[in-house]
């Protein structure tokens, strides 16, 4: 049997201290605890002029005293007067990156919930307020640019890291935490009322249109998937969607993100010469079906001129080919 390792004081050259103890059930997750400490709009922890490094994503830190000028000069105090978690990162208002990053570091810090408010961004889109809402957090402080919110105990952790050897196992835990919650809410609906079978659709959106749209539908539905225009469902619905689904076929987009609460083999439909290897590394970590559909770009008046942003003709009769094989 492996123990948990003991928490470690640790002295950050002169003002910053902090607590550093390893994650019961993924060791390479770190909690970090700092007494009397800052936490900024972006989520950097710092005290005085020192900022808490191994929180921030391996690609941030380089960055770090940057952050703690910004963080510093011309900022006003908030104070809470309970502990703190930061979650966020500067990618907080991707979808992707949120579910992904952010929410992931919600799970590792969920025994604190209870007791700690949440510390997020002022500025925010609607699937925020939705993925908080569904996962019952209620306690949230709302931080300003030019604020940091100061609290006697601030709490975090470091990012789930490309590199980590635990990965599958914490987003299996992650996905497993978020239907739990979602049953705790009365959000996870019944699998009688979501097809089998779904086609992830985009028509609601200023780029990667489908060209020969009709014809596409009307393929995929005599193959019997479910036309999914995601953007009109909530949050919990579209998880609903995923986690339900025993098939999905769909058009390249965040609305992918959710196949890390799914089981079901994946065809992602993608424009030549775009490369985007989140969700088919998602999918290869958790062991789920996943292949492309490369199809042509066409350009369009979308001021972003790159392959990803292009319009698509889908290959009908390569298509065919595809789902005959499902």
């Amino acid at each position: 049997m492996i123990l948990p390792e003991p928490a470690v004081t640790v002295t950050l050259f002169d003002s910053m201290k902090f607590t550093v103890t390893a994650n019961k059930q993924f060791p390479e997750i770190k909690e970090y605890a700092v007494k009397n400490a800052a936490i900024g709009f972006y989520g950097y922890v710092f005290k005085g002029l020192q900022n808490l490094q191994p929180i921030m994503p391996a690609d941030y830190r380089p960055l770090s005293f940057y952050s703690v000028l910004r963080n510093t000069v011309s900022r006003k105090t908030v104070r809470v007067d309970k502990p703190a978690l930061s979650i966020v990162n500067s990618w907080y208002d991707n979808f992707y990156h949120f579910a992904w990053e952010s929410l992931v570091k919600l799970y590792f810090l969920r025994d604190h919930i209870d007791t700690a408010t949440v510390v997020f961004p002022e500025e925010r889109r609607k699937f925020h307020d939705q993925w908080l809402n569904l996962l019952g957090i209620r306690d949230i402080t709302y931080v300003k640019r030019k604020e940091r919110i100061k609290s006697p105990l601030v709490i975090s952790s470091n990012f789930l890291e490309p590199d980590m050897k635990e990965q599958k196992a914490i987003l299996e835990g992650f996905r497993d935490w978020v239907i739990s919650r979602m049953a705790k809410e009365g959000l996870l609906e019944d699998k009688s009322r979501y097809p089998a079978k779904i086609f992830i659709t985009r028509t609601k959106v200023r780029y990667r249109n489908i060209v020969n749209l009709e014809e596409l539908h009307a393929l995929v539905t005599r193959y019997g998937y479910t036309v999914v225009e995601l953007e009109d469902y909530t949050i919990a619905q579209q998880v609903n969607f995923f986690y339900h689904a025993e098939d999905i076929v769909g058009i390249h987009g965040a609305g992918f993100a959710y196949i890390g609460f799914s089981k079901a083999p994946v065809l992602d439909i993608i424009v030549d010469n775009f490369i985007s290897l989140w969700f088919e590394k998602m999918a290869t970590i958790l062991g789920t079906g996943y292949e492309y559909l490369r199809t042509k770009g066409v350009p369009n008046d979308f001021p972003d001129k790159r392959p990803g942003y292009h319009d698509m003709l889908i290959d009908i009769p390569l298509l065919k080919e595809k789902l005959d094989k499902r």
